[in-house]
């Protein structure tokens, strides 16, 4: 099991998604009480518009980064452009805990991977019987993408929460949402109570600067410190305020 699968499977956690591959960045989330982080390739972030560029080109910082940090270090390989089976195989003999892209960007041959976590992103069009098939497919994790991007950056809504519950009880798998909407620390209750087992933070709260990023992975962590898990008939593990 990846160690993120196993961390989310007992907590509530805090996913930092850094806005660019830099190892003060890395730290700075590691150091404010992040669970695990991020890294990208290959995509332009459509949330807050960062870019990265290919694994020749982010190789030396992100090295640095899986040398540097203690806490599991996830990759996301791409969008439409993804990395390739061999760079895919030259990752998995790294130390990255996990992999991360969404489900209809998924080339098959990921599946081949056995040696890092993965999870799955599902947009805004997700089904119940697509979930399933991630499910048998031995996804690990799903992250709920499922804000239409015309919403990005805008404040959370209740329709949102109950969004989240119905993906939530959509499937067995635990559901990590990324902050599309600018959720503040404050939402954090609000989202938990939904079911949902994490959040990843992005550049849409975190900022692009070491401060700004401090500042807001302390906030977080501070809300999910004060969560309580709970347990009910109709969602079986879930947190409260």
């Amino acid at each position: 099991m990846s160690r993120i699968a196993k961390r989310i499977s007992e907590n509530f956690i805090l996913l930092v998604s850094i806005p660019r591959n830099s190892l003060d960045l890395a730290m700075a989330a590691e150091e404010s009480g992040a669970d695990a982080i991020k890294v990208h390739l290959n995509c332009v972030h459509r949330a807050s518009g960062t870019k990265f560029g290919t694994w020749k080109e982010e190789r030396k910082e992100i090295e640095k980064i899986l040398s540097k940090l203690t806490i599991p270090v996830g990759i996301v390989p791409g969008a439409q452009v993804i990395a390739s089976h061999k760079e895919m195989i030259e990752l998995e003999n790294m130390d990255f805990d996990f992999w991360d892209i969404f489900a209809h960007h998924l080339p098959a041959y990921f599946l081949e991977l056995q040696k890092m976590g993965r999870m799955a992103a599902v947009d805004y069009t997700f089904d119940k019987a697509v979930l399933e098939e991630l499910e048998r497919m031995k996804i690990q994790i799903i992250e709920g993408s499922i804000i239409e991007p015309e919403g990005y950056g805008f404040r959370i809504t209740a329709r949102d929460i109950a969004r989240y519950r119905t993906l939530v009880k959509s499937t067995k798998l635990p559901v990590i949402i990324p902050t599309q909407r600018k959720i503040t620390a404050g939402d954090i209750p609000y989202i938990a109570d939904a079911g949902v087992r994490g959040i990843a933070i992005g550049a849409i709260v975190t900022g692009h600067t070491v401060k700004e990023l401090e500042a807001a992975a302390l906030l977080f962590k501070k809300a999910i410190d004060s969560l309580k898990y709970v347990v009910t008939e109709e969602i079986p593990g879930g947190f409260t305020n």
